[in-house]
């Protein structure tokens, strides 16, 4: 929790008392490498903040995959358009490598 608090704080500076209210909403979980986070048509729930490894976003192909972005450490991520919009999602998200 401590990164996500140093990554806000990089931004705007936060009081404790926020900080405590904030960090309540806050689940801190562990997923194994290739582990699908959203499928298509389906809708996101989540917003992930990236403690290690690597989250992979793709167009499921019926042959291949086509990936278009990529998550790192220290950063947060989504399927933002399906998160914000409560719409199915038109791509895929997963664990790309777990550091």
């Amino acid at each position: 929790m401590e990164k996500i608090k140093h990554y806000l704080n990089q931004i705007a500076p936060i009081n404790t008392d926020d900080w405590n209210l904030f960090a309540s909403k806050l689940s801190y979980e562990t997923y194994p490498s290739k582990t699908i986070l959203l499928n298509q048509e389906e809708i996101e729930n989540h917003l992930y903040f990236i403690d290690e490894g690597i989250i992979r976003l793709y167009f499921q192909g019926e042959v291949d995959d086509i990936t278009f972005g990529f998550g790192f450490p220290n950063s947060f991520i989504s399927c933002y358009d399906s998160f914000l919009t409560r719409q199915k999602s038109s791509y895929c998200m997963s664990i790309y490598h777990k550091g």
